[in-house]
């Protein structure tokens, strides 16, 4: 299966409680990903509103990505250093991507 390389994927909505001093702070977040034709580039928004996929694109901060036996991507951030970051998607279908925590991603053009 092809993965899509004109729009972006964005996760299930995910909830996150952090503390600083005694205070909470919670909310929920969508994790985008953009592929482009050899690496893809990463975003976390609270709110689909501030989705900016032109300037996600510019950034220089991207992920090197491989794709296995059509079914599977693999996602290498800071490659080959000591803050290498891996991440597994399942490919479910050219819209679908579905996450190490089992999240899926949809596809939005």
């Amino acid at each position: 299966m092809k993965i899509k390389t004109i729009g972006y994927y964005i996760s299930e909505p995910f909830h996150w409680v952090d503390w600083h001093a005694g205070i909470k702070f919670e909310g929920d977040n969508f994790n985008i990903i953009k592929f482009d034709l050899d690496r893809c580039f990463f975003d976390s928004v609270n709110n689909i509103d501030q989705i900016d996929i032109k300037s996600m694109s510019k950034r220089n901060n991207y992920g090197l990505y491989e794709i296995s036996n059509n079914t599977t991507i693999e996602i290498k951030y800071n490659s080959n250093t000591e803050f290498e970051v891996k991440r597994i998607f399942t490919i479910l279908s050219s819209n679908i991507l579905l996450d190490e925590e089992m999240k899926e991603y949809k596809y939005v053009e």
